[in-house]
Order: structure tokens, then C-alpha cells, then sequence
């Protein structure tokens, strides 16, 4: 059976949060590195189906880039932020998904058709770095032995 498909996009206006490209919607956004205890939050990410989507149901997967895998350390969690309008049955908006780092995460929704993305629903993807825990107590062994030192 043949159909409409669905759609994520993260939104970016020109100026914003330091975007220089056009406003609109994106697959990816690689801007920066992620560094420790430094949180990076994607919001808001978009996800509908087009108008001609047959189902009743439309499934949102996040994954792994398995060439670049994320860290371990890290903590990566998806928060839906808000439903479109007159749709039943969705998850509680603010219900947090921790994202796994090893395979895919996949949220079942029901369909929201539309022409215009910003109406679907909204997302947050979070991700901050930990140290390992040998970073972190050369960490603090470095900052002793530097207070030791200016005294």
C-alpha cells in the first residue's frame, strides 16, 4: 500500500541561537562539539506526516550514528514539549525517553497529518557529556594540588 511519509525537523530562524543559515527545517545540525557537563539541547524538533499518510499511527526513531557513536558517559534523553492540537492518545506532554546509545529508539504516535511541520508535534533532544571518572579525580586531584600550592 502506498502512502504519505513522515517527517522530523529540527527548526532554526536566521539569528537565533547563533544559526547563520536560512530559517527553516533541518535533518541535522552540526554546529559544535559536545564538551563535558556542557548540556546541548535540539528544540524544538517537529515531527508530523504529510497529508496523504493512510494511518492511524506514525512511528518517531531516533539512532545512534554507528560510525560516530556517542559516548557512554553521556546522558541523552527526548522530552516531548507539546501535541499538536486535537490529536488523543499521545504520551503526557513532559514525558522523558532516555535515548539510547546502542540502538534505536522508536516512539509510536498517533498520525498528524499536515502541510505544515510546526503543527506536528514538539521535541527536545538533550545531550551533556560526563567526565570518566578517572578525568574527574585527576580533576580534583589537580585543583588540591593547586590550592596547596597558593598557600
Amino acid at each position: 500500500m502506498e502512502g504519505g511519509l513522515g517527517y522530523a525537523g529540527v527548526y532554526h530562524e536566521t539569528g537565533a541561537d547563533g544559526w547563520s543559515g536560512p530559517t527553516g527545517m533541518y535533518y541535522n545540525d552540526w554546529r559544535a562539539v559536545l564538551t563535558p557537563d556542557v548540556a546541548k539541547v535540539w528544540v524544538p524538533i517537529y515531527v508530523w506526516a504529510d497529508l496523504t499518510y493512510p494511518g492511524d499511527q506514525m512511528a518517531f526513531s531516533i539512532e545512534p550514528d554507528y560510525g560516530w557513536p556517542p559516548p557512554k558517559t553521556g546522558s541523552y534523553t527526548l522530552e516531548l514539549l507539546a501535541v499538536p492540537l486535537g490529536i488523543e492518545g499521545a504520551p503526557p506532554v513532559g514525558t522523558v525517553w532516555p535515548v539510547p546509545t546502542d540502538r534505536l529508539l522508536t516512539l509510536v504516535l498517533p498520525a498528524y497529518p499536515t502541510d505544515k511541520g510546526e503543527d506536528g508535534y514538539k521535541f527536545a533532544l538533550s545531550m551533556t557529556l560526563t567526565p570518566e571518572p578517572a578525568a574527574a579525580l585527576a580533576l580534583v586531584l589537580l585543583v588540591l594540588c593547586a590550592r596547596r600550592a597558593a598557600r
